[in-house]
This record gives C-alpha cells, structure tokens and sequence, in this order.
C-alpha cells in the first residue's frame, strides 16, 4: 500500500527534506524508541530540518517514570497483550535528560527544557 501524496517515508536517522524545510518540527514520544547510540544523530536531523524552532517531547529515566513503565508493562502483560511500545522503552531505555541536555548545548541554539512529574497510579 502506497501513502497518500502528502506523506513521506523515510528513516528518522535521514529524512527525506531540505535543511530548513520547516517552521516548526515536533517529535512527541519519539525519541525512546531510537535506539541510544542513534539518539544524537535523530536530534540533529530533526534540528537540520527546522528553521524555525524544534520540541522534543519524551520520557526520561527517573526512578518515577521506570516505575510506570515496568506497572505499564506489567498491566499488559496481565491482560495478555504485547503493547510494542511498552517493550520498545525497556529494551533502549529512557533517555536520560541530562545527555539530550547536552546534546543541544553542543549545538549553540537557545533551548529550554521543561520537565513535569506526572505520578501512575498503583505500586511498582
């Protein structure tokens, strides 16, 4: 099955646009499924295509979020399902803030991080 006209394929190590071909480039819930030596490459990608500014939305190892991830897991495992995503997390772990921190330093832009701590729900 093809995509439709205003789609594109391709790897998110390599995409398949110009440098500055876009305003504003959003990856949400994408960088914990790169692999971790891919990572820095997927963000300077995601920077060359922008021209305008980038949000990086993921979730980041803190003893918080491992702990939802391994009740997450745990539920689908109870409920006999294989949710990839879940098993994606723990097979190339959360990045850790601290390293995506750096990566963009490196870089000179102006950047924000922003971090909320959403409590789960349930015991780990």
């Amino acid at each position: 099955m093809n995509p439709p006209q205003d789609y594109a394929v391709g790897s998110a190590l390599s995409l398949p646009f110009s440098d500055r071909s876009f305003e504003f480039v959003l990856a949400a819930d994408t960088l914990e499924h790169i692999p971790a030596a891919d990572r820095q490459s997927f963000l300077h990608e995601l920077l060359r295509v922008a021209r305008g500014a980038v949000l990086l939305s993921f979730p980041f190892r803190t003893p918080l979020n491992e702990a939802c991830e391994r009740l997450s897991t745990g539920i689908s495992r109870c409920e006999n399902s294989r949710i990839a995503a879940f098993r994606e997390h723990l097979e190339l772990g959360l990045p850790e803030i601290e390293t995506v921190r750096q990566w963009v330093k490196e870089t000179g832009l102006a950047f924000r991080i922003w971090t909320t701590a959403i409590p789960c729900s349930g015991s780990a």
